[in-house]
């Protein structure tokens, strides 16, 4: 015998003692681990349990997720941030013809866009932001404060350090910044003198769309508007014609014909994370995208205000719009959990349906229905653990982790099948407690070298410099951590009293209850949920 046998057959030796031990304990005081599991289980998990009142942390920013923070990258992304202060929520409109297709440089599509603005900035609000009930009003010195004032586009939007006019929104004030325009697809259709101050230079003035299409083309082509204090002729002040229309077909002289689509950005205030500003920023947001349209929200929106539950309607015949807001990620990444968790349940139910077809059996003292059930429970458990205590110490949720559960549920009825058949193995003339004992002393060698290597891999995956990568990894070492645990204290704890039960030949579903009877040898439908 060599040395790595010798090495080896020690190894396992000593790992079929530790089990035999824990397997004669575990048949002697089944409840008593059963509970101390379940408790530590629960409290591992109590982070997802106050979920719905706190919501988990997550991380959708693709820089954050892909890109390794000790990059000089991310370094000198923060150095710019913090030098220039420039970053904003960026939400793009993707205005196109109804039906979509059609040339968008005719004044009548024009104006209906112009149309749309006008409802933004002057009409939409947020008055709440319904996942933590908090109601916002007029910024004041930089502070969201409730004074029962809603929210508005002026209130959230990202402002210019200068001012050129009046705040639209406050006709009185001179000198407070407007906001910040990015592109303005109808800058170039703006003409200066009366009316009132209007984005996007807040200037006095008006946009107009009289122009034949001709014109409207002429205008495109050059990137210049008509008006010659907007754009100077000594000066080479332009709209960028390629950021702004999509879909742009050129004649032979490099004059646009036509232009299938128009982008409008909004920019906000990148307030920070968990601020009354940000809050009220993806409220805005949220209503923003019901305005545009049902099917661009959560279902119910996460907000409230004049779009929703308010009566702040669009409908148009001309456009369509397709939005591309700030918060759309994380909105989508919600509804994929929640797509998630439909398939979540659906392999749970079905994996109960294949454990119980499998244990379940005719002959009621020999079913196992409830050893079944109680095998699925503690992958349950094993996974609200995973989630809670990973949380809880400081991890952060990402997309990639909505695979986690489906991983956890295919390692745990593994090793559920693996303790289920060691017991089977084990002549029933023995007593429970040898019998648990022997069981586990085989199957927890064999469930804790499949549970280590998995939980060495992803640890060191953990290590990963992809911070979406290494969260996964580390959430994954946790459940298959607990996975383990909790197989073998307890699912072990439900395997003894069901031995127990088949000891005394007691139906199934009855391991603890007493007003269950033996089963007599000609009895073919026991008590409980056994029937043949």
């Amino acid at each position: 015998m060599g040395v790595q046998e010798k090495a080896s057959r020690g190894v396992q030796k000593k790992f079929y003692g530790c089990f035999y031990n824990w397997g004669s304990f575990v048949a002697r005081r089944p409840r008593l681990v059963i509970l101390i599991a379940a408790l530590l289980g629960i409290a591992g998990s109590v982070r997802l349990l106050l979920a719905f009142r706190f919501p988990l942390e997550s991380v959708v920013e693709q820089d954050q997720l892909w890109v390794p923070q000790t990059a000089q990258a991310v370094t000198d992304k923060e150095r710019y941030d913090a030098a220039f202060s420039s970053t904003f929520r960026r939400n793009t409109l993707y205005f196109t013809t109804s039906p979509p297709g059609g040339n968008v440089l005719t004044s009548e599509i024009l104006e209906e866009i112009r149309r749309f603005d006008l409802t933004v900035t002057e009409k939409l609000n947020a008055t709440a932001y319904a996942s933590s009930g908090t109601r916002y009003a007029e910024l004041e010195e930089g502070v969201m404060e409730d004074n029962g004032k809603a929210a508005t586009y002026n209130d959230v939007c990202a402002k210019s350090d200068t001012s050129f006019g009046q705040n639209i929104s406050d006709p009185e004030d001179t000198g407070a910044p407007g906001c910040v325009i990015f592109g303005h697809p109808l800058e170039a259709f703006y003409r200066i003198g009366g009316g009132v101050p209007r984005a996007p230079l807040w200037l006095p003035g008006d946009f107009v769309f009289d122009f034949s299409e001709d014109e409207i083309r002429d205008i495109v082509t050059s990137g210049r508007g008509p008006d010659t204090t907007l754009f100077p002729e000594s000066s080479n002040r332009s709209i960028n014609v390629d950021a702004i229309f999509g879909g742009i077909e050129k004649d032979s002289n490099g004059r646009v014909i036509k232009a299938r689509s128009v982008a409008f950005t909004y920019l906000l205030d990148q307030a920070p994370e968990a601020t009354p500003r940000r809050a009220a920023a993806e409220a805005w947001e949220d209503q923003l995208n019901y305005l545009i349209g049902a099917r661009w929200c959560n279902t119910p929106p996460q907000s409230q205000g004049s779009a929703y539950p308010g009566g702040l309607r669009w409908e148009s015949d001309l456009v369509e719009i397709y939005p591309q807001t700030a918060g759309a990620t994380s909105r989508e990444l919600g509804k994929m959990i929640r797509g998630d968790l439909a398939a979540l349940n659906i392999s749970f139910f079905i994996i109960l349906a294949y454990a119980v077809f499998i244990f379940w059996k005719c002959s009621p003292h020999h079913s196992r229905v409830l050893l079944a059930i109680s095998g699925c429970a503690s992958v349950g458990l094993s996974i609200a653990f995973a989630y809670g205590f990973s949380t809880l110490v400081g991890f952060k949720l990402n997309p990639v982790i909505n695979v986690l559960p489906f991983i956890l549920i295919g390692i745990g009825v593994d090793d559920m099948f693996v303790l289920v058949s060691a017991l089977d193995s084990e002549s029933h003339d023995l007593p429970v407690r040898e019998r648990m004992a022997r069981a586990m002393g085989k199957a927890g060698v064999s469930i804790t070298i499949t549970s280590l290597t998995d939980l060495f891999a992803f640890a060191l995956g953990a290590s990963s410099q992809l911070p979406a990568l290494a969260t996964f990894c580390s959430f994954a070492a946790i459940g298959i951590a607990a996975d383990f645990l909790l197989q073998i204290s307890f699912f072990a704890g439900w395997m003894a009293l069901d031995a127990y039960r088949e000891k005394k030949e007691l139906p199934d579903c009855c391991p603890c209850c007493t007003c269950c009877k033996p089963t007599g040898p000609a009895l073919e439908v026991g008590c409980c949920c056994c029937f043949c």
